[in-house]
Parts: C-alpha cells; structure tokens; sequence
C-alpha cells in the first residue's frame, strides 16, 4: 500500500509540474506576440507621421496656381492610404492630410491652412 502510495504522489506532482509549465510558456509566448504587435504598430506610425510630414512640405512648395487646380491629391502606396483635401476660402487654401494604413488600425490626421 505504502509503495502505491508514493507513485500516485509521484504521479500527481508531475501532472502539477507539466501543467505549471505550460501555463508559463503560453503567458511567456502570449506576451511576445503583444510585444511583436505593438512594436510594429509603433513603426507603422512612424512611418505614417513621415508621409504626413512629406506631403505636407511638398504642399508648402507648390505655387498657387497648382494648389488652384487640386481638391484632391492621392499618392499610390502599398501599406498606406495617403490622401490630401484641398479646399479654396478667400485668398486661403485649407488642407486635410489623412494617413490610413491598410493592414492596421493606424490613421495620422492634419489640417492646415496655406497662405
């Protein structure tokens, strides 16, 4: 009886350990992947804010006449929707940049008025 016994204890605190460690590796491999995500929510942002910045100083270099002949400008791009608004009040120019990626949940947003 004293040697059946010892296997069950045996038995269970196996069980207990193999159970203890897979908890620990899918908490371990769960915040991983969390980590993998926001690290590249965070370069996709990044890159966002680049455009943004980007088409915004090549707003800023064109001469009235070009920004007469726009409403809106679109910029072809595989990861991004990269949109500008132009709309004309009194001797102002009033713009919206809007950044959409794709694949995520990330849109960077500006408006601006060129004089």
């Amino acid at each position: 009886m004293n040697r059946l016994n010892k296997k069950a204890f045996t038995l269970l605190i196996t069980i207990l350990l193999v159970s203890i460690c897979s908890y620990l590796t899918v908490n371990i491999l769960q915040t991983q992947a969390f980590k993998n995500k926001t690290i590249e929510s965070k370069y996709l942002y990044i890159q966002a804010k680049n455009h943004k910045d980007f088409l915004k100083e090549y707003l800023n270099s064109l001469k009235k006449d070009k920004l007469e002949s726009l409403s809106k400008l679109e910029l072809p791009n595989k990861t991004f929707n990269i949109e500008a608004f132009i709309e004309k009040k009194d001797s102002e120019y009033l713009v919206d940049i809007i950044i959409t990626a794709k694949k995520q949940n990330i849109r960077v947003y500006e408006h601006f008025t060129l004089k």
